[in-house]
């Protein structure tokens, strides 16, 4: 039940409502473990609309939002006013593990951390906290404010004066169209901005299911395929097609690698075992990898070529990818 309420309200404030306040802190120690609080801001008619929508779901019984809150654990904290509304503010404070904290990161080290707040087709979320993944121009405001066990060289928040603590606004970095947040120490920042593949090469086709891994000693700032911002740093394909990954780190360096999957084999008009009485000409294609090659009894053959003596032949053809295509037929006129 805690869950369902989660996800509801949290898809309320972002897309129904006229605007939610939201504020995520983290304090994170130097073994990593911390503290996390969740602040969650709603007027009094977004309540409203909140209970109206909850009590109106198959199997829910009558309840208030202030009921929904305190199941969830949050605790009331008072009003305040954003966007010059009224609003309720509650709040959870909770420890987490080393552990639970890396979680919540893309990285999490002594001086690096990454977290995830672009919209992703293969995320969903559960979790009021700072991994947000969504639409956030519904929202008074989003911030998340971070405390490193590290002091901050380079990121793309607000450096706080204590040097450590970070102030990310979440709903103008997704305007931006920025994907991920970041902070990392000098030690971090000197080192180069080298991205590292593995799984796939460029321009690579493949007769399987791959996956792909990019990882930097640096930060990845944005992992795209396809256009498509991930929500991690791998890429796993499930179905054949063309792919373009374009990575970026915070160093500035940039790559892009183009692969596909085609599990498929080569086409052709000739039919296995058949045997024909006059002329033929040969064609084939692949509409994915390509052909790589084609042999008519061994020797190499082109698309498009007329066969004109009787005789057996064998037709194979090999694509990019390594699929085969082997007929047989005959010519007896």
């Amino acid at each position: 039940m805690k869950k369902r309420i989660l996800v509801a309200l949290t898809t309320l404030c972002i897309t129904l409502l006229t605007g939610c306040g939201m504020r995520a802190e983290m304090e994170i120690n130097p073994d990593l473990s911390g503290t996390v609080s969740m602040e969650v801001d709603t007027t009094s008619e977004e309540e409203k609309q909140i209970e109206r929508y909850m009590n109106s779901q198959p199997g829910s019984t009558s309840t208030t939002y202030a009921d929904m809150m305190k199941e969830m654990e949050f605790t009331a904290n008072g009003t305040k006013v954003l966007n010059g509304k009224e609003h309720n503010s509650y709040i959870l404070s909770q420890k987490a593990s080393a552990k639970e904290m890396k979680s919540s990161f893309l990285e999490l080290t002594g001086d690096k951390a990454v977290m995830n707040i672009a919209q992703d087709s293969q995320t969903s979320t559960s979790q009021m906290d700072a991994n947000v993944t969504g639409d956030l121009d519904g929202l008074d405001g989003y911030d998340i404010v971070i405390s490193f066990p590290f002091q901050v060289a380079k990121t793309n928040g607000e450096l706080q004066p204590d040097g450590k603590t970070v102030r990310f606004d979440a709903v103008k970095l997704v305007k931006e169209k920025t994907e991920r947040i970041y902070a990392m120490s000098a030690q971090a920042v000197a080192q180069t901005g080298k991205i590292k593949v593995s799984g796939v090469k460029n321009k690579g086709a493949y007769k399987k299911l791959m996956t792909m891994k990019v990882s930097s000693p640096g930060v990845i700032t944005q992992f795209r395929v396809n256009g498509r911002a991930q929500s991690g740093n791998e890429f796993a394909v499930k179905k054949d097609g063309a792919y373009k990954a374009e990575i970026e780190t915070a160093a500035g360096t940039k790559q892009t690698v183009i692969f596909c999957v085609d599990r498929k084999k080569p086409t052709t008009n000739v039919k296995n075992n058949k045997v024909y009485k006059k002329n033929l000409k040969i064609t084939f294609r692949d509409k994915l990898s390509g052909v790589k090659k084609a042999t008519l009894n061994g020797k190499k053959i082109k698309s498009g070529k007329t066969i004109k003596k009787n005789g057996t032949y064998t037709l194979k053809i090999t694509d990019k990818a390594g699929n085969v295509k082997k007929v047989k037929f005959k010519i007896q006129k």
